[in-house]
């Protein structure tokens, strides 16, 4: 090791070692680290409701509609609590997705529940018109956000969120 401190710290540059100091400190990476505990706090029960056949009764989706706008909230608001880096516009970005998994989680909710209403008044017609209103939120507008979040989460580089490309 040079004995000059001007040396020595010019190499510590140079080694990007941060002679003390690392970027594992840096506000993205502890914004990633923390999100990457959430995520890994929530993956089992993810996973689980994932796993739920899709043929299904109406209550049984209300029962996972519940479930997913549960697991969705608390994402959303884990996300929402961690410290992001300061003007870093794709963290920000990050969080409003997962706000709007949950947006899209309580609009399945609502209309498993009117589909449920409609069974039990016998309305066949408002039956399929809340199914099919149900189906657009879940094939469009959910599989659109969520691949946007996991893609998203991937490249800014979470490891326990947004685990494909």
């Amino acid at each position: 090791m040079p004995r000059s401190p001007i040396v020595a710290m010019l190499l510590c540059g140079l080694l990007l070692a941060g002679c003390g100091g690392s970027d594992a400190d840096s506000p993205k990476e502890r914004f990633i680290a923390d999100g990457d505990k959430l995520c890994d706090s929530l993956g089992e029960r993810f996973a689980k409701l994932a796993a739920t056949r899709v043929s299904q009764s109406p209550k049984e989706t209300l029962k996972n509609a519940t479930s997913y706008r549960t697991l969705t909230r608390e994402l959303s608001g884990g996300l929402e609590k961690l410290e992001r880096p300061k003007g870093d516009a794709e963290a920000e970005r990050l969080v409003r997705l997962a706000a709007r998994l949950t947006s899209v989680a309580r609009r399945q909710k609502i209309t498993s529940q009117r589909i449920i209403e409609a069974i039990d008044k016998r309305d066949a017609a408002a039956v399929r018109r809340r199914a099919a209103a149900f189906n657009r939120v879940a094939r469009s507008e959910q599989i659109r956000v969520a691949t946007q979040f996991d893609r998203g989460m991937s490249a800014y580089g979470f490891k326990n969120c947004g685990r494909s490309s």
